[in-house]
């Protein structure tokens, strides 16, 4: 995605394909490396991306290993809250980092899509089926037999884009929950998710402790979730965040992002 929220941090890829993070920089993960990227994804305290020539680079704290991806041709990622998966040019999964719930054991198969959450992971087969792994407590790696064009896995849920373009979520705090209309993308944070309607505005669902599934006005064009905070590319461009603003991680740069036409 052009913008990821991480938990105290984000990142975005400029126009020039260089990344820029902001928020808290503890653990170093608002310092990103020189180079060009064709994707970024912000975890909790350390971020990844996807060189444009398909390798990967993470930086950032690496308690658990989070910060070492492996080598090989990658197309897309996602940083979870302290592991990360990644689908290879060949389409398998690969996943590393904190295991100690199973997250990081991908199963054999062709993937489109993955994304890494809490303490489980869920990705899109060849043919729009999911397979979760990972943690089942809550049952939030026991997806539905439906097709998906996107998934996002929040903490203890995930939410998925059907290929109709309605959102089904499933796991503890928001099973059941399906927004009306349709949707363009979903994303899923800690413990809520939110979604671009088919004009371009935002809504949320599930908790709003921190103003997080209370997005502003506008038209965007892609969102993604932290923790208690989202940020989007609205369609001129510009950057918005919203909801928990501890660590100042809702206030993005000028011009920082992304891969769209950002104004100052």
């Amino acid at each position: 995605p052009a913008v990821s929220g991480g938990n105290a941090h984000n990142c975005g890829v400029r126009l020039d394909g260089n990344v820029a993070c902001w928020g808290l920089e503890e653990f170093g993960q608002t310092e990103p490396p020189a180079g060009t990227f064709s994707q970024v994804s912000a975890g909790d305290d350390h971020s990844c991306g996807v060189r444009t020539n398909g390798s990967l680079t993470c930086w950032g704290s690496s308690e658990f290993g989070q910060a070492t991806p492996p080598a090989g041709s990658f197309t897309q990622l996602s940083a979870g809250s302290q592991h990360n998966c990644a689908v290879r040019a060949e389409g398998t999964v690969e996943c590393w980092g904190r295991n100690d719930a199973g997250q990081t054991t991908a199963p054999p198969g062709s993937f489109v899509q993955v994304s890494a959450g809490y303490d489980h992971t869920c990705g899109i087969q060849t043919g729009g089926s999911v397979n979760c792994w990972g943690s089942n407590i809550d049952q939030k790696a026991s997806p539905p037999a439906e097709t998906f064009s996107q998934i996002s896995a929040g903490a203890t849920h995930t939410c998925g884009l059907r290929t109709d373009g309605q959102v089904k979520c499933w796991g503890y705090d928001l099973e059941g929950i399906t927004p009306s209309g349709s949707f363009l993308e979903v994303t899923s944070g800690s413990y809520f998710s939110c979604g671009i309607k088919a004009d371009g505005q935002v809504e949320c669902w599930g908790d709003d402790s921190f103003g997080q599934a209370s997005p502003p006005a506008g038209s965007f064009k892609q969102i993604d979730a932290g923790t208690a905070h989202v940020c989007g590319v609205l369609t001129s461009g510009r950057i918005s965040c919203w909801g928990f603003n501890g660590t100042r991680q809702i206030e993005p740069p000028l011009c920082a992002t992304a891969q769209a036409t950002v104004t100052s």
